[in-house]
């Protein structure tokens, strides 16, 4: 069972969070940002954390996940600090 499924917030509406609680998305673009800074592709991610494949990838598109994947999810990336500098 996948959280609600309410409209996405407009762009900005979250703020800095990775992870709305109220729709059980991530927001796509931090979350890539994060795996690339720590030099995983989605597909390594979801084998060196024990993620479900697919459930990555849905958190990748914006689509809500269950709480377990986004527990594992943050579990994950705390994993492995980053290792790129950020650039903005």
């Amino acid at each position: 069972m996948t959280s609600p499924t309410r409209p996405a917030p407009p762009r900005g509406a979250q703020g800095n969070l990775l992870w709305d609680a109220g729709t059980g998305r991530f927001d796509p673009i931090r979350l890539r940002l994060a795996l690339v800074l720590r030099e995983w592709t989605a597909g390594s991610f979801a084998v060196d954390t024990g993620c479900g494949r697919s459930s990555v990838y849905k958190a990748l598109q914006g689509q809500g996940v269950r709480d377990r994947t986004a527990i594992a999810i943050m579990h994950g990336l705390g994993q492995r600090e980053p290792r790129l500098p950020r650039l903005e």
